[in-house]
């Protein structure tokens, strides 16, 4: 009788007979990443590397998966309720190759085992799990006493992308869906004429052009875990920088560049510069999630949003100087809306951003 979807910071219902919607949990990012309705009208979703369980009709939610075992197995994304109410599953995507995967776990336990090493599965009832390998759907038994795939794996005849999203109902039916959207980034003169293409490896959901136009820093979603990446314009070759990385802005002479590290609680601002590897490291580390927005043309401070801990949707636009040994953070918007995206201007002296104070 109703939908949950994910909103702008915040998980939702909406009632299929009236059309209304009700907020069920505010989330510290703009979309989690998974979510999943169980019985008992039980919602899983994923927030900042952790696993999380609430009422689908509000209330305060309850760390199911916690920082602890996210440092341990990486980001911890998409959970889904198996059958029986008890057992979920999700993917945890890491540094460490073998330790990425799916993982089945249980409510009340903060320990988890891996039943799919490297891949994301989708659970279909009553105890299938599926998942894509070499662009075939394989389907696998599992069993919850032991806690491991079971039997011999079955193929669905097709071929299937990686990159496509499984969904099997309780009657049998699956569901496979697929973007086939590509993303081509190209030079325009101030005409608006296309003048050359950028050879990228990934589809990028964030760039950053270095102030020479040499290189160009972009940010590739993996299964959730956002993988930082730079590209050499003039050789057309490309590096992944980071892991676990968002939101990076170059310094006014392109030596180094600044970004958002994010980890199980929030994110904090770290630096990596080109040419010394010594300066590589934080420039402020606090609980809340932080998104580096730009770098002052002169050099003096970074501009970054601030999502406030008591009310986490809310964000506020702050600087961070880089000048002397002061490194305080300052706000510079900071109201009952939300500021985001601040960029400065060339000589420094004025921030453009956006806001929502007029309700749009």
């Amino acid at each position: 009788k109703s939908v949950g979807y994910s909103g702008v910071g915040v998980v939702r219902r909406i009632e299929l007979s009236s059309g209304a919607t009700r907020a069920i949990v505010s989330s510290h990012r703009t979309r989690p990443l998974g979510t999943s309705w169980g019985s008992g009208d039980r919602v899983l979703y994923s927030d900042l590397g952790q696993i999380f369980m609430i009422s689908a009709s509000g209330g305060t939610p309850q760390v199911v998966m916690d920082s602890p075992a996210a440092e341990r197995l990486g980001e911890l994304r998409w959970p889904q309720w198996l059958n029986d109410g008890d057992h979920y599953l999700f993917f945890a995507s890491g540094d460490v190759t073998e330790r990425a995967g799916t993982y089945l776990a249980s409510v009340g336990s903060k320990t988890a085992k891996q039943i799919l090493p490297g891949l994301r599965a989708a659970f279909a009832p009553p105890d299938r799990v599926l998942y894509i390998k070499d662009e075939t759907v394989y389907a696998q038994r599992i069993d919850l006493d032991e806690g491991r795939l079971v039997g011999q794996a079955t193929t669905i005849p097709g071929t299937v992308p990686t990159t496509a999203w499984l969904s099997a109902s309780n009657t049998g039916v699956l569901a496979i869906s697929e973007s086939r959207a590509q993303q081509r980034l190209v030079w325009l003169d101030q005409h608006g004429k296309e003048i050359g293409q950028v050879g990228i490896p990934k589809d990028f959901t964030y760039i950053s052009l270095s102030p020479q136009g040499d290189k160009l820093l972009g940010v590739n979603s993996q299964n959730g875990a956002f993988e930082l990446w730079m590209v050499d314009l003039t050789r057309d070759v490309s590096t992944k920088v980071a892991t676990n990385a968002h939101f990076p802005t170059w310094s006014p002479d392109g030596t180094k560049f600044a970004y958002s590290a994010l980890n199980g609680t929030g994110a904090d601002i770290h630096v990596k510069s080109l040419v010394d590897i010594k300066a590589d490291g934080p420039l402020l580390q606090s609980p809340e999630l932080k998104a580096v927005n730009s770098w002052s043309p002169d050099g003096r401070f970074l501009v970054f949003n601030k999502y406030r801990t008591a009310e986490q949707t809310w964000q506020d636009l702050w600087t961070l100087p880089l000048a002397g040994q002061d490194r305080t953070p300052t706000p510079f918007a900071a109201s009952q809306a939300r500021e985001m995206d601040g960029a400065v201007s060339p000589d420094s002296r004025w921030i453009s951003y956006m806001s929502d104070e007029t309700g749009t």
